[in-house]
C-alpha cells in the first residue's frame, strides 16, 4: 500500500466517523416561529440593495482612482507650499507676526510693539 493510498484511507475513516457522529446527535427543539423569523431576517439582508457609489467602491473600480487622485493632490499641495514658502522668505526678511501686525493693526499702533519678542 502506497503513502497516497494510506492517506486516502485515513481521510475516508475520518469522514465516516464524522458522519456517524452526526447520526448520534439529538434533534434540537426550536420555537414554533423560528423558521419564519429566520427566513424574514435572511430576506431582509438580501433585499436591501447597496447604493451605487458603494457598489463601485467594492467592485474596485472607483477606489483605486480616488486613491490616486488623493495622492496626486497631496503631492501637488506639498510642492506648491514648499515653493511659496521659499519665495516668501526670500522676498521679505520680516516674520509672519510682523506681516500680520502690519495688515491688521491700525496705522501707527504697531510701531511701538515688538511682537516677535513674545
Amino acid at each position: 500500500m502506497s503513502k497516497k493510498d494510506r492517506r486516502r484511507a485515513q481521510v475516508d475513516d475520518e469522514v465516516s466517523k464524522t458522519l456517524a457522529s452526526f447520526e448520534s446527535l439529538e434533534e434540537i427543539d426550536v420555537g414554533p416561529y423560528f423558521f419564519s423569523r429566520l427566513q424574514a431576517n435572511l430576506s431582509s439582508t438580501v433585499d436591501t440593495p447597496e447604493p451605487l457609489v458603494l457598489r463601485f467602491l467594492h467592485a474596485g473600480r472607483l477606489f483605486p482612482a480616488l486613491l490616486v487622485v488623493m495622492v496626486v493632490l497631496n503631492v501637488v499641495t506639498a510642492v506648491v507650499i514648499l515653493r511659496n514658502g521659499r519665495s516668501n522668505s526670500a522676498v521679505s526678511g520680516s516674520s509672519d507676526m510682523d506681516l500680520l501686525a502690519e495688515q491688521y493693526m491700525p496705522m501707527g499702533t504697531s510701531e511701538g510693539l515688538d511682537i516677535a519678542a513674545e
